[in-house]
């Protein structure tokens, strides 16, 4: 029987795992797994090849990285779409503040200025 380097996790072990359920005390490591010891996947970190432990670091450290981007993204978003209604609230004050008004509409624009303002 040729040897088996095992580069990846098996994928019925983990889903297994994933999914919460343990495997009962004295089980082998390939619990959980349909071709059990035969299964030409590692049943667990320490079953892994060096080579597959570096690879699953690595994409451990990709994923980690991808996850702090999509953050880091939405609130860039966030604060855009805030300067958005900030720029959109001095321009509307700016126009009024051209208009000709009497001084009662002068004291009715700033009542819906400061509206508006707290408003967005």
């Amino acid at each position: 029987r040729e040897t088996v380097v095992k580069r990846e996790l098996c994928a019925h072990w983990k889903r297994v795992r994933d999914q919460g359920r343990a495997p009962p005390d004295g089980a082998p490591t390939w619990w959980g797994c349909p071709k059990g010891r035969w299964c030409r996947f590692a049943h667990g970190v320490s079953d892994l090849s060096e080579e597959g432990r570096k690879q699953l670091v690595e994409a451990k450290r990709m994923q980690s990285s991808q996850e702090e981007t999509d953050t880091l993204q939405a609130h860039v978003r966030t604060l855009a779409q805030i300067g958005q209604s900030t720029s959109a609230s001095i321009l509307a004050g700016l126009k009024r503040s051209r208009e000709p008004s009497t001084a009662e509409g002068s004291a009715a624009d700033a009542f819906a200025l400061a509206n508006d303002s707290a408003a967005g």
